[in-house]
């Protein structure tokens, strides 16, 4: 699986360096910078066990930030996405649960440390999640014999903190450290009709590694 995530944020790399921004100006291109990143994410007590369900302690995480100006100083947007799978034994019968989360977050850097390579920050974001769960169970004689889907949706904050080095001008790599809170969860059918299943609550702590790119 590390492999595919490096191999994937190589190809965002390659991308974002062949993005041709003509005719806006370079005063205003030159300050974009763009941040890939993979990551784990643990969560504080995301349990649906209660529906016959069961989710990973640790989860992968692929991010992506976009901002303006110097790198860990002021506003940046974030966007991360996870998408994670168990297969467990149910007697006779295999049970699947599967999870897929999207998050985005408007997020504040306050520099405490810039010495020209070494940096450091702590920041604070607020945003909004949602995703879709599915448990199922299936047998090799009966096929699929249930299956239960829900969508969710929520509110996250954050507080953390970032540091960064700068190989030059135009590069930068970081380690960040976060912990997230989630509130105002919401969990309904494909329908809309607000379902009584446990509530997912996306509060947990993340580490990621990245890299910071000048346009």
């Amino acid at each position: 699986m590390v492999p595919k995530i490096i191999c994937c944020l190589m190809f965002m790399v390659q991308l974002i360096h062949a993005i041709n921004f003509h005719p806006l100006p370079a005063s205003f291109t030159n300050t974009i910078r763009v941040s890939p990143s993979y990551g784990v994410i643990k969560f504080k007590s995301l349990d649906l066990s209660s529906i016959g369900g069961q989710v990973k302690d640790m989860n992968e995480i692929i991010g992506i930030g976009l901002k303006w100006g110097a790198p860990f100083d002021g506003g940046a947007f974030q966007y991360f996405t996870l998408g994670s799978s168990v297969v467990s034994q149910s007697g006779v019968d295999i049970r699947k649960t599967a999870l897929a989360l999207d998050a985005i977050q408007l997020r504040w850097y306050f520099s405490v440390i810039n010495d020209g390579t070494g940096k450091m920050s702590l920041f604070s974001s607020v945003g909004q999640f949602s995703g879709n769960y599915q448990v199922s169970t299936q047998s090799e004689s009966s096929g699929i014999t249930q299956i239960k889907e829900r969508l969710f949706s929520g509110v996250l904050v954050d507080v953390g903190v970032v540091f960064g080095y700068e190989f030059n001008p135009e590069w930068d790599v970081f380690l960040q450290a976060l912990y997230q809170f989630s509130m105002d969860e919401t969990l309904t059918n494909y329908v809309g009709e607000v379902s009584s299943d446990p509530v997912v609550d996306m509060t947990g702590a993340m580490i990621q590694l990245g890299s910071t790119l000048r346009l």
